[in-house]
């Protein structure tokens, strides 16, 4: 039993003597390239996360602007289908103007106080 105590002792000494222990200064060395461009990494995701949500908003203007659109489009055509229904229709009769034209028999009160230099002459009703 002495000599299995005695041959564990060794063999623990020289498993710690062929550095099979890391330390600390050696695993600090050796994270801090991976650290740093880890932090880089989220950094560029992080970045590229805020210009995904810009985009996303973009995309949903343009589509409101483009049911805008598509909607005019749509009135416009209803719009220009009925003119040209009403068009190949045949006229029934002269057109007349709905009210009959006005006879001045004296000129209105704006331009009877306009004076007589801009004025110079009887108003007459158009023919």
């Amino acid at each position: 039993m002495k000599t299995n105590l005695t041959i564990a002792g060794a063999l623990l000494l020289s498993l710690m003597g062929a550095g099979c222990v890391a330390t600390h200064k050696y695993v600090a060395k050796t994270i801090s390239p991976v650290e740093s461009r880890v932090t880089a990494t989220e950094q560029k995701n992080t970045d590229q996360d805020k210009q995904l949500a810009d985009h996303a908003k973009d995309i949903d203007s343009l589509s409101t602007d483009l049911s805008r659109t598509k909607e005019r489009v749509t009135d416009a055509d209803a719009k220009a289908v009925a003119a040209g229904q009403a068009a190949q229709r045949p006229a029934s009769g002269p057109i007349t103007p709905s009210t009959p034209p006005m006879e001045l028999s004296k000129p209105p009160m704006a331009l009877a106080a306009l004076p007589s230099a801009v004025c110079s002459g009887p108003i007459s009703a158009p023919t």
